[in-house]
């Protein structure tokens, strides 16, 4: 299995949700679930690719942020703590 951040931000992005699509990969923690949750697309440093939304205020909207701290599904909003845009290009592991 992939994620797919990227089909999601699109549609929040589509239906008025006013930011700028990011992408780059997850730098933060992964929940307990991590493991169990399928394949993930990973850089080259083994870090999951992720795409989020940059709001206005530069905080971070991150519909699908849950995935990877093994929560209940909520939408994250607030700082861009875990979020590291300034990787990509780089070769990706499959």
């Amino acid at each position: 299995m992939v994620g797919r951040c990227d089909v999601v931000v699109d549609y929040y992005l589509k239906h008025g949700v006013q930011g700028v699509r990011k992408d780059g990969v997850w730098t933060g923690p992964k929940g307990k679930l991590w493991g169990m949750r399928g394949r993930w697309r990973q850089d080259a440093q083994g870090r999951p690719v992720h795409v989020w939304i940059e709001l206005p205020d530069g905080s971070v909207l991150d519909p699908t942020r849950w995935a990877f701290e093994g929560a209940w599904p909520y939408v994250y909003s607030g700082p861009a703590d875990c979020y590291d845009e300034a990787v990509l290009p780089l070769e990706l592991k499959e």
